[in-house]
């Protein structure tokens, strides 16, 4: 005996009902993709930005450990050279300020903008030392001028 499979004829018939719980089913599904993509994107760029701010922390951390070197051995030069404790006083401080105004040459250099260096920190600067640096000089008698160039071949 042989066994012969007829499949049920299956008919579909959609009512208003029907066609409208589909079409809110589909909209749902299609809204819950979309906000799915919309978060992955979202913590795409939040994890981009938090390693863009360590990074940003570690370039701080180091340039706040060069500059407390720096400010170590400027204050170790100037007591070691020094006679007295007002003149010691004087200079570091001169050194200190001639310091900073140094940091606001290098961010101008940085934003590709000129810097100008009061009297005080013309002798501080020599002409090799600062080219190197990224700058022409332009001498005047009271101050200063470093220009951003390109560095020399």
């Amino acid at each position: 005996m042989a066994y012969v499979w007829i499949p049920p004829s299956f008919t579909i018939a959609l009512t208003a009902d029907g066609i409208f719980r589909l079409t809110l089913f589909w909209t749902l599904a299609a809204m819950m993709i979309f906000l799915t993509a919309f978060v992955h994107v979202v913590l795409d760029r939040l994890a981009a930005a938090e390693a863009g701010a360590k990074t940003v922390a570690f370039e701080m951390k180091h340039r706040v450990q060069n500059n407390l070197a720096l400010v170590q051995a400027i204050v170790r030069q100037t007591f070691q050279n020094s006679d007295t404790l007002s003149e010691a006083q004087i200079l570091l401080t001169d050194r200190l300020a001639a310091l900073g105004r140094a940091h606001d040459a290098e961010f101008r250099r940085e934003e590709h903008q000129a810097a100008e260096l009061g009297p005080q920190s013309v002798g501080a600067f020599r002409r090799s030392a600062v080219r190197r640096c990224g700058f022409i000089i332009y001498h005047h008698p009271a101050r200063l001028r470093l220009v951003p160039h390109a560095p020399d071949p």
